[in-house]
């Protein structure tokens, strides 16, 4: 409907459409690119997690190859055997190297870095499925009396292989292989992920091997930590930035990210509770555990609609809205407008249309500044507001330019009379430089005519000129206290 309104004026259309698609191009940059300060944030988490890998595998190789060091150190430490550590070490200096600038040194180091974590890996699932062992599992059990001592778990190894494929990856100054990096970063994650919920629920048969590839709590502490610190490399750039991002799915993404990690476990933790100890039958614990989780997914789903629904009424809102006066903007009230006039229509009744035109606004912008002159237009714009109803649609069209759309247009004129009464009564009260005058064309619309509401506003604008130019004839205006009829 807007669209019809706008057909006569097609070239300008088409310039606003191409500076609307311009500016939503801007927009849409702009909500894709990271917040400068979860960035900053999440850096942060990122060292202090790289740290507390480097500490654990530092103290684990001392606790290997340092003869003395068992006597000061825990037991808890040669949980982790030295492959492991060498591996998850390698790859938090592959992920410090790579985020420095970009020169081929450092390029090559973190390729290095990432290849040898993934060949100590790749060495372990090789011995595993050939169960002869290799001199990648030998070389670190010096003292030791079984090679398997030596070698890194299953699970590790399935996740320091790709993990160490996606930090060399990095190095590659290819954008293909940037893509690559980014697939094998989100099997990283989803090897994590594995390996947390084997073993919080104790479902190593996930794994060759059963409780010998059993992942000891300090080498899963340390691949959680190295997770999060390769996931926050990849928020810089590719589908991962979304969760930086300054855009409005990203800030709910945001909020319901740590629920999207958190809520599954609790939930299947809940159930296991519920056939363990309370002796209800596994076909019932996954139906109710099934509700539950849909439940909570609705619930969710709802909070973030609500909130969306809010969001896109407020920039709606702004959308149409003129942001002096708080009245509505040309497209507003083209918008709000046909659509009162179309149901006056259906009801039978008269409309009007008030084209309000300030007096004197160019001369206070030149006596006084822009600033007073914004003043003017938002004291008028309130005296509207206050003197015509809700049912009345009102609208700054642009510059000293304002329409009415009254409801019942046999009030037209009253409505008038009573604005004009109330802007002298402002302008006795007011001790500002400028009086409050104005100049108005008044058209009427009825179910019987064919006009539209372009139609009432280009006449009314014309009457309301010819009432000005009329007023300037019979009228000598005075200077600092008299409205000037402004520049047409």
């Amino acid at each position: 409907m807007f669209w019809t309104l706008c057909v006569p004026h097609c070239g300008r259309a088409n310039r606003l459409v191409t500076s609307a698609m311009q500016a939503w191009n801007e927009t849409e940059h702009l909500s894709n690119r990271p917040d400068v300060a979860h960035l900053r944030f999440v850096e942060i988490v990122q060292s202090i997690c790289l740290t507390a890998v480097a500490a654990i595998t530092f103290i684990v190789l001392a606790w290997w190859f340092l003869p003395s060091a068992d006597v000061v150190l825990s037991d808890i430490w040669s949980t982790m055997n030295a492959n492991t550590a060498l591996g998850l070490l390698l790859c938090a200096l592959g992920v410090v190297i790579g985020q420095r600038s970009h020169a081929q040194t450092t390029d090559i180091l973190s390729l290095g870095a990432g290849l040898a974590a993934a060949t100590l890996a790749a060495g372990a699932l090789v011995s595993h499925l050939t169960g002869y062992p290799s001199w990648l599992d030998a070389w670190s059990v010096v003292g030791v009396d079984s090679t398997e001592n030596g070698r890194m778990s299953i699970a590790a190894a399935l996740y320091l292989l790709p993990t160490g494929l996606a930090i060399a990856a990095w190095s590659l100054p290819i954008r293909k292989w940037q893509r690559l990096a980014e697939a094998l970063a989100t099997l990283t994650l989803a090897q994590a992920l594995i390996m947390l919920g084997a073993h919080v629920f104790g479902a190593w048969s996930l794994f060759q091997g059963g409780e010998k590839a059993l992942t000891d709590t300090l080498t899963l502490v340390s691949i959680i930590l190295l997770t999060s610190a390769v996931m926050i490399r990849h928020l810089r750039s590719g589908m991962y930035q979304l969760i930086i991002g300054l855009g409005i799915g990203s800030a709910f993404l945001r909020i319901g990210l740590p629920w999207m990690f958190v809520l599954p476990f609790l939930i299947v933790l809940v159930a296991l509770a519920t056939v363990q100890h309370g002796g209800l039958d596994i076909r019932y614990t996954a139906a109710l555990t099934a509700a539950f989780a849909s439940l909570i997914t609705l619930l969710f789903s709802l909070n973030i609609a609500k909130k969306l629904n809010g969001l896109e009424a407020e920039l709606r809102s702004q959308s149409l809205t003129d942001p002096l006066t708080g009245l509505h903007n040309r497209r507003g009230f083209e918008i709000l407008g046909e659509q009162r006039f179309h149901e006056a229509k259906r009801s039978r009744e008269n409309v009007a249309l008030l084209f309000f035109d300030i007096d004197g606004l160019k001369q206070v912008n030149d006596r006084f500044g822009h600033d007073v002159g914004s003043r003017l237009i938002k004291d008028f714009a309130d005296l509207l507001t206050h003197k015509f109803r809700h049912s009345d649609v009102l609208g700054r069209l642009g510059g000293d330019e304002f329409a009415v759309l009254v409801h019942d247009g046999d009030d037209a004129e009253a409505c008038v009379k009573q604005l004009e009464q109330a802007a002298e009564t402002t302008n006795i009260e007011s001790s500002r430089p400028y009086v409050i005058e104005f100049s108005v064309g008044i058209e009427y619309g009825s179910p019987r005519t064919g006009d539209t509401l372009l139609d009432l506003i280009t006449r009314a604008d014309n009457s309301m000129y010819l009432r000005k130019r009329a007023k300037r004839e019979s009228s000598r205006w005075l200077g600092d206290t008299a409205a000037v009829d402004p520049a047409r």
